[in-house]
């Protein structure tokens, strides 16, 4: 009987031993500290992916709508920067594999009243060392640093391609990038304070996002009136509707396609009545020509069902007599356009 019992205890103890084991190991390769708890809360926009190679390359390969997006600088940036991260991961599949594991951010950072970027992602914690000794075989110059505020051990390197300096931060499963020490240093200030991860508007809308999409794109409410301005003709009018855009965060689900960019969601839970209307509206079709960048023949224009109904409920929001005016003025303009009356 002793020898059934001894038996029976070396056995449940094996398996506890084994169940304790896994629940270890697990939780070591588990991140600490989760990528968007170190993109700051004041940032512009984030853009996320999860899978960020094939979003690039169906980006570079055909799409036209990417092609006209450069017209605009903040897109410019992003071509940019994004070459430069692209060249130094997609040409080692190790490393590659991690970023095709974890969903990659982009955020856009105000700096010294300049905008930079920040790649934040997580690894693995057994795989952190292995994205270290990768920028060590790709990198000239390679020198360990520390962030000014923060103190904390950065690599700063040159890469071997000439296309730019890169400082990177790993550190309990997080893997930050940017082409500025300060933009680390500030990123890592935030963790889990001041950062995205806290603020329940953007809790709120990444909720609602979608999943089997190319790309999720938040932007901070006070810059996407700034950034749509880019696709409509400035006059006071739309500078005043973005104006009162102070607050919160906006997404979209992004698809892209060879000649188009499929917008399917248009998320904005704390907005005005006017963005409120947009957002209920079905997608339709039509020609812009004038008021998207040029050669752009067709645009999905903010989900609008009827024109018609625009005129008016723009006009509400019309904030005095010279705004009133410009705005008659514009769709009298659009309606002679495309030959149809938009201002009933």
């Amino acid at each position: 009987m002793l020898k059934k019992i001894a038996f029976w205890l070396l056995v449940v103890c094996f398996i506890g031993g084994g169940i304790y084991a896994y629940l270890y190991l697990t939780a070591a390769k588990k991140p600490k500290v989760m990528a968007l708890q170190a993109i700051p809360d004041d940032c512009v926009f984030i853009i996320e992916s999860s899978d960020f190679f094939k979003l690039w390359k169906k980006l570079n390969e055909t799409n036209l709508i990417w092609q006209e997006l450069q017209q605009v600088e903040y897109f410019r940036e992003i071509r940019e920067t994004g070459k430069i991260i692209d060249s130094v991961l997609s040409v080692d599949d190790e490393v590659k594999e991690i970023f095709n594991e974890n969903p990659v951010y982009l955020a856009g950072v105000e700096f010294e009243d300049k905008r930079d970027y920040l790649y934040a992602l997580n690894v693995n914690m057994n795989k952190a060392g292995k994205l270290v000794d990768f920028v060590k075989r790709i990198a000239v110059d390679l020198a360990e640093t520390e962030t000014k505020t923060t103190k904390e051990k950065i690599w700063q390197f040159t890469l071997k391609t000439g296309k730019g300096h890169l400082f990177l931060y790993v550190k309990d499963g997080l893997a930050l990038i940017s082409q500025k020490p300060q933009i680390l240093d500030r990123a890592i200030a935030c963790i889990n304070k001041n950062c995205v991860a806290n603020d329940a508007r953007f809790k709120k809308v990444s909720e609602m996002a979608g999943s089997s999409v190319d790309f999720r794109f938040y932007s901070n409410a006070a810059w996407s009136g700034k950034m749509y301005l880019n696709f409509l003709n400035r006059n006071s009018l739309f500078e005043s509707l973005a104006a009162k855009q102070t607050k919160g965060w906006t997404e979209m689900d992004v698809d892209f396609k060879p000649n188009e960019m499929k917008v399917n969601g248009f998320t904005i839970p704390d907005s005005s009545s006017f963005l409120n209307y947009l957002a209920a509206q079905t997608p339709q079709e039509y020609k812009f020509i004038n008021s998207v960048p040029q050669s752009t023949d067709n645009f999905l224009f903010l989900g609008l069902g009827d024109f018609s109904e625009l005129y008016n409920k723009v006009e509400a929001n019309v904030l005095s007599d010279v705004d009133r005016n410009n705005h008659k003025k514009l769709f009298s303009d659009l309606s002679d356009k495309v030959g149809m009356n938009l201002c009933d």
